[in-house]
């Protein structure tokens, strides 16, 4: 399939398109051949529309190597808001149509962002801890499961990306990209709170497999057994294809 973008879809000024370019030449040229990054995967969108992408985050280039790996002009992902106070940062990020994000409220303006982002037929990319956190702590943050029960709800394709976090000197850090997936409720219409934090849980542990590191927080079995009972996943083409979306 061909990777195509919404009419709707914002505009870059020229001098945005000039810095995601000038960007992307200096992540090529500057920190591919630093880290030595490996990459597995499907590494771009299978069907055209709307898709929202979760990943594991431990370092701050890790939204840089996804937006390079992931051949797609309509990836937008979310960064807080205290990064949009730095003027150059505030330039690089509107360059990659990021969406500002206050992660000490309820933030109604990303909200809508978010769903705007979507409804344009652009895929969101979040880290669904919401945060960094150390590799050798990767419970320490519980997941942020209410993007992906939208998901869930509303049938929009997701795509999970592990990280396995080597950030250094030729340290190969690996990003996994799982297929594009279509998760949906097998019984229900919706789901209690308790069942949306399981499977949040569950994919959580699903995106730290890929990138080989052991997702094990209390409850881990029942979080899973929940997801079985609940969630049916395949990937979204085979859907696609088949006129069930």
């Amino acid at each position: 399939m061909t990777d195509r973008r919404s009419n709707e879809s914002p505009k870059l000024s020229l001098w945005h398109r000039f810095v995601n370019k000038a960007i992307r030449f200096l992540v090529r040229t500057l920190l591919v051949p630093w880290f030595l990054p490996k990459v597995i995967g499907h590494r771009k969108p299978t069907v055209p529309g709307k898709a929202i992408l979760f990943a594991n985050h431990h370092h701050m280039c890790d939204p840089i190597f996804i937006t390079l790996f992931y051949k797609t002009d309509r990836l937008s992902f979310v960064a807080k808001k205290e990064l949009y106070r730095i003027p150059c940062v505030q330039t690089i990020l509107d360059a990659f149509h990021s969406i500002k994000l206050d992660r000490q409220v309820t933030d109604m303006h990303a909200a809508k962002s978010i769903l705007k982002a979507l409804r344009m037929d652009r895929i969101v990319g979040l880290f669904m801890q919401g945060t960094r956190v150390a590799a050798d702590d990767i419970t320490s943050a519980e997941p942020k499961e209410v993007l992906l029960y939208y998901a869930i709800r509303h049938r929009i394709p997701v795509i999970l990306v592990g990280i396995t976090p080597n950030y250094r000197l030729f340290g190969r850090p690996r990003f996994a990209f799982s297929d594009t997936l279509l998760m949906t409720m097998k019984n229900k219409s919706k789901l209690t709170p308790d069942e949306q934090t399981s499977i949040g849980h569950e994919v959580m542990r699903q995106i730290y497999q890929l990138g080989g590191l052991s997702y094990e927080p209390d409850g881990m079995d029942e979080h899973r057994a929940v997801f079985e009972r609940e969630i049916e996943v395949r990937p979204y083409l085979e859907a696609y294809n088949g006129g069930a979306i």
